[in-house]
């Protein structure tokens, strides 16, 4: 009977009833929401370069995704929200990308649920949450301990799954950047990255050296998540080698030299290109630098291909020259300065 009911008019007509409909008092109406997923959505569809006639597609199915809410089927069967919509269209004009869009853009409700499967669909859903979370957040409805009666961390959790099934050459930071997102909305992204990252049996430290929050906040936030979880793969498989937790002292050791002289450090370097007076040099140190001016094009070429099994492979190959050069060299010598 409802179906009937609503089949009695075209889902486009019933943009305007959304007008009375409040999505969050300080939020406005899901007239306005829906005016916001259709514009985030194209700016989403955008930024992925997407052809042009999908990102219209994607706009298209923001603007229609809210208007089942006002069909006597979704007021019986709330849990069909979107659903409803998507079948409408289908039937008034055939399964095209658009109905398949307003169908899947909800997906997923839960951890379990299916992901949306179509470019529309996809570019949907992470449209609408992208723009609960930056609004309600906005609006003061942060979660707070086990509370999150809006369903944000649900919400977030759904952008982070989506992005890393389909892939995307964008990160976090793209994703916010179409709904214009504050730092409190990125903060909380990237909690979201690291609660399904751990869901997906990453421990917390590995997430830490990945994502070096002490060393740049945000920077892991430009990184697609795809490249995220190649990097998280790697640290995972070479943790319990000997030889790298042996490499990982080195490092400290290095970044603690960094870290107390960089001061000193940034005078020598000012002073690179000054005539400097002919010295023997160690041959560890020869030998070491030889290493990093041959593996430092290669490392690139391995970053830029997400090799990063090889890269730590070849950074295992500098502990032996490191530490020699450690034994034979002072570092910071001043007579050399």
């Amino acid at each position: 009977f409802f179906w009937n009911e609503d089949r009695k008019l075209p889902l486009d007509s019933l943009s305007p009833k959304l007008a009375g409909v409040v999505f969050h008092h300080k939020a406005g109406t899901y007239a306005e929401k829906a005016h916001r997923v259709a514009e985030r959505s194209a700016r989403l569809a955008t930024l992925l370069e997407l052809a042009e006639s999908t990102v219209e597609q994607c706009r298209e199915a923001g603007r229609l995704c809210k208007n089942d809410l006002v069909t006597g089927t979704v007021g019986e069967f709330p849990e069909l929200q979107g659903q409803v919509g998507g079948l409408m269209l289908a039937a008034e004009g055939g399964e095209t990308p658009i109905a398949r869009g307003v169908y899947e853009h909800y997906r997923p409700m839960g951890s379990d649920d299916d992901l949306p499967e179509t470019p529309v669909g996809q570019v949907t859903s992470v449209a609408d949450k992208m723009d609960s979370i930056a609004e309600l957040i906005r609006a003061g409805e942060r979660p707070s301990g086990s509370k999150d009666p809006l369903g944000l961390r649900r919400a977030g959790n759904g952008i982070v799954r989506i992005l890393l099934h389909t892939g995307w050459a964008t990160g976090l930071a793209g994703v916010a950047s179409t709904a214009d997102a504050d730092e409190a909305t990125r903060a909380f992204l990237r909690e979201r990255m690291v609660a399904v990252m751990r869901d997906s049996g990453y421990t917390t430290k590995e997430i830490l050296a990945v994502t070096r929050p002490r060393i740049d906040a945000s920077e892991a936030d430009s990184w697609p998540l795809a490249d995220v979880q190649a990097r998280l793969d790697a640290i995972k498989r070479i943790r319990g080698r000997e030889d790298f937790r042996h490499l990982v002292k080195l490092t400290e050791r290095v970044d603690n030299i960094l870290t107390k002289n960089a001061e000193t450090i940034g005078e020598v370097l000012g002073r690179a290109g000054q005539q400097a007076e002919a010295e023997t040099v160690p041959q560890s140190e020869a030998k070491l630098a030889k290493m990093v001016d041959q593996y430092a094009p290669v490392m690139r070429t391995n970053a830029e291909q997400k090799c990063y099994d090889e890269i730590v492979q070849m950074l295992s190959e500098f502990i032996d020259p490191v530490e020699q050069f450690f034994t034979d060299c002072l570092v910071i010598d001043p007579s050399r300065m």
